[in-house]
């Protein structure tokens, strides 16, 4: 498969896309990194009520995740949109991978949030196991969107290194909630008076190693992205200083 990409022509929002696209990936896995600790506890929900931990903190960095969602979503679209005039496999690959990506989000939103709220109030642990299930789902399709846009911006060699990466990244994944499901159980909690459930996931066994090993590969993926950014940025300044002189 040729993904040479035509650096003869970088346009301005393909590099500010691939900048953007790695600022999201890079909050994502970092808010995900600085929760560590409390995505291995073996109770977290005990250590969240005795107040051991700030849960201020906690809100902050929870607050991130849909901000580097959509700084996704808009970094691919910005590159997708100017994907033609890089060629024809440059604009296919990258307009699947950002639909792939875009509908694996928004059904993750639209499928869980109802699944949320039910098993909030229901308790019931196959629903709960289920909803954990179709997130893994969904996040296996958005790495695969995500992959699919970078490849042919990446050339072949680190295209392939993209590929392999992914590919641990979604087998950790999926081994990582095998484990965390494995033994999961249901814990109630009373706030106010209101009964509320959640599921609480299994953290031994195998459950730290993958754990760690999943945001090793997606720290690897930021690399690549980070790469990219810059890439793209010097090319595309390079042609508007050839341009000008």
């Amino acid at each position: 498969m040729n993904t040479q990409t035509n650096l003869d022509f970088v346009p301005r929002r393909t590099s500010s896309g691939f900048i953007v696209l790695a600022v999201g990936l890079a909050l994502a896995v970092l808010s995900a990194t600085l929760l560590l600790p409390y995505s291995l506890a073996s109770d977290s929900l005990d250590i969240l009520s005795s107040g051991q931990v700030n849960t201020f903190w906690l809100s902050i960095l929870g607050c991130l995740s849909p901000i580097a969602l959509l700084l996704d979503i808009i970094g691919l679209f910005m590159i997708a949109g100017e994907s033609k005039k890089f060629g024809k496999l440059h604009e296919r690959m990258a307009w699947i991978g950002v639909v792939i990506f875009f509908v694996a989000n928004a059904a993750s939103l639209v499928v869980n949030i109802p699944l949320a709220f039910a098993i909030s109030s229901q308790g019931s642990l196959g629903t709960a196991l289920l909803s954990a299930w179709l997130g893994a789902a969904f996040t296996l399709f958005s790495t695969l969107g995500l992959i699919l846009a970078l490849y042919p911006y990446a050339g072949s060699r680190l295209g392939n290194v993209i590929f392999a990466i992914g590919a641990l990244e979604m087998v950790t994944h999926l081994a990582v909630t095998a484990v965390s499901t494995s033994g999961a159980r249901m814990t109630e909690l009373t706030i106010l008076n209101q009964t509320s459930y959640t599921l609480q996931p299994f953290t031994g066994g195998a459950f730290p190693v993958l754990t760690i090993a999943g945001l090793v590969w997606n720290w690897l993926l930021v690399g690549i992205a980070v790469f990219l950014a810059v890439r793209y940025a010097r090319l595309s300044r390079e042609v508007r200083v050839e341009s000008v002189v």
